[in-house]
């Protein structure tokens, strides 16, 4: 019998031959075969902790960095591993700037940085290669951030450095990835023409480094630079700049550099318009300096302006010709009459849970031209309707004030005809729920400005996350200054203060053409505030 068919029938014998072993065999057979699978189990080989490690600079040609006495056209990094690079074009920069783009060739390990035949490089001067984020490795792309190749044309180094912050003007908040840029004092058209004399990028925190710098008076600026050309676009990109020079000297350290950018304004002009059923609605470019100017050709219209928007209702029967003037910009609208569907209209009731200091505000979709309080009544007979306004600045909205019973629920209800808007309908009768917090619901913060700066101005906003809770108005001609805001909800306020040095009632942004500031901003946390607690602060 040939081998293959022995075999093949003891494989056919083998279920037979287990039915007849004894107990004690089979089980121990049953052992052994299980403990072979197990040895035999296929296990996944893990390879180690994740490579997190950025590509490290092995060696430099023609010398490691700083390097003295530069002549050659040609630098040659080598790394610890294969490398890739992202946007050298845009990444790769050199301080002082060269005429001419540098050229980059990659082989594996090794990245050339070539000058073009053409460019001649200043005598005894210190330049900085820095190459952003365009070096990562080839597997993970973990970035090499921190690399610098510095070197000088002549025999020393230039040592003094630079160092700063920069921020979002009206929130604080740090600004990564700005182009910090250096001009020499007086540089005519710094950073609308030509690029800077150093410059560098801010990080996550907002913080730049300059090192390696010479000796001299600086101009200092912050720039969004969004295209990556180094220049300020107008009406396009935020930017900070120094007030005063900084000096660059001998080996003293000089200060601290704190840049507030803000978005440069741009030129107002009417970005869009819609004009329909007698309502002309303008978009401008961004928020006009002051109130639009309207000057119209008939008898009535009602007007609204929220940040960058102004609505106009055509309050006559006819047609009417609108000249809108707004800073020194000027645009013509012409509308129909106001154009209604239906007798009546139904108000919505903004908010239902106002506390016992709030007034409750009615909303219709048309400017409301009359109220009658009288057809406005509350089902608690104790409750009396004091007064009724229509909102000067939103002719839509009707605010109605009562002293609301504190932890008591009831209903406001509105007659039939207690409103009238610009299409002359009358309100729909209508009765909303309202609910009023209980006193002990609701806390007071009592707060002094002690010795902030006397003899300005500050606009006050109580913030809770960031929403304008409370605001006031305060002119600091005396100290101290008490402010008292009662029937606050619970919770974790900030204080904002803006220096309101034109007095205009407003933030306004700095300007780069005629080198002003923005209007500072400061912010202050204050303690916890829970229900029934007066919490006293004291600012300075």
């Amino acid at each position: 019998m040939k081998p293959l068919q022995r075999r093949y029938n003891a494989i056919q014998a083998m279920p037979l031959y287990f039915c007849r072993m004894r107990p004690l065999n089979r089980l121990r057979l049953c052992c052994l075969a299980l403990s072979l699978q197990a040895c035999a189990n296929i296990q996944n080989i893990t390879g180690g902790p994740e490579d997190l490690a950025p590509p490290q600079l092995a060696s430099a040609w023609p010398g490691t960095s700083p390097h003295l006495n530069f002549s050659g056209r040609e630098i040659r990094l080598q790394f610890d591993e294969w490398i890739r690079l992202d946007n050298p074009i845009g990444n790769i920069a050199i301080s002082p700037p060269v005429e001419f783009p540098l050229k980059t060739k990659l082989r594996g390990k090794v990245l050339s940085i070539a000058f073009d035949d053409r460019e001649v490089l200043l005598p005894q001067t210190t330049y900085t290669l820095q190459f952003g984020e365009a070096i990562r490795d080839i597997t993970k792309g973990n970035v090499q951030r921190k690399l610098n190749y510095v070197f000088s044309t002549g025999n020393f180094i230039d040592s003094l450095k630079l160092r700063g912050a920069v921020t979002e003007a009206f929130s604080g908040k740090p600004f990564g990835d700005m182009l910090v840029a250096l001009f020499r004092e007086g540089t005519d058209s710094a950073l609308l023409q030509g690029k800077p004399l150093y410059y560098t990028w801010t990080d996550e925190k907002g913080e730049f480094a300059f090192d390696f710098l010479a000796g001299g008076r600086y101009e200092v600026f912050a720039l969004e630079d969004r295209n990556k050309n180094f220049l300020l676009d107008r009406n396009a990109e935020s930017v900070g700049f120094s007030s005063a020079p900084v000096e660059l000297k001998g080996e003293e350290e000089a200060p601290f550099q704190s840049l507030a950018m803000s978005l440069q304004a741009p030129l107002l002009r009417t970005a869009g318009s819609r004009i329909r059923s007698g309502v002309v609605q303008v978009k401008f470019t961004r928020p006009p300096a002051g109130a639009p100017q309207i000057l119209g050709s008939g008898r009535q219209y009602w007007e609204w302006m929220r940040e960058d928007s102004l609505v106009i209702w055509n309050g006559d029967g006819n047609e009417q010709t609108f000249v809108i003037t707004a800073e020194s910009h000027t645009d013509t609208f012409v509308s129909g009459p106001l154009v209604v569907s239906g007798t009546d209209f139904a108000p919505l009731l903004l908010a239902s849970r106002p506390s016992p200091v709030d007034s409750l505000v009615l909303s219709a979709v048309l400017p409301l031209t009359s109220v009658d309080a009288s057809r406005i009544r509350c089902s608690d007979s104790l409750v009396v309707i004091r007064r009724v306004e229509i909102d000067t600045a939103d002719p839509r909205k009707t605010n109605v004030f009562a002293n609301w019973p504190q932890g008591k629920e009831c209903a406001l209800m509105l007659d039939s005809a207690a409103m009238r808007n610009a299409g002359g309908q009358f309100n729909r009768p209508d009765t909303f729920r309202i609910i009023v917090p209980p006193a002990g619901s609701f806390g007071s913060l009592r707060i002094k400005l002690d010795s902030v700066a006397e003899g300005r101005a500050f606009i006050v906003h109580l913030l809770l996350e960031d929403l304008i809770i409370r605001s006031a108005e305060v002119a600091l001609d005396t100290w101290p200054v008490d402010l008292y805001f009662s029937y606050l909800l619970p919770g974790t306020y900030r204080l904002r203060l803006i220096e309101d040095r034109d007095r205009n009632g407003r933030w306004d942004p700095g300007n780069f053409q005629q080198k002003t500031q923005a209007e500072a901003v400061y912010y202050f946390n204050l303690p916890e505030l829970r229900a029934d607690w007066e919490v006293n602060a004291n600012i300075r």
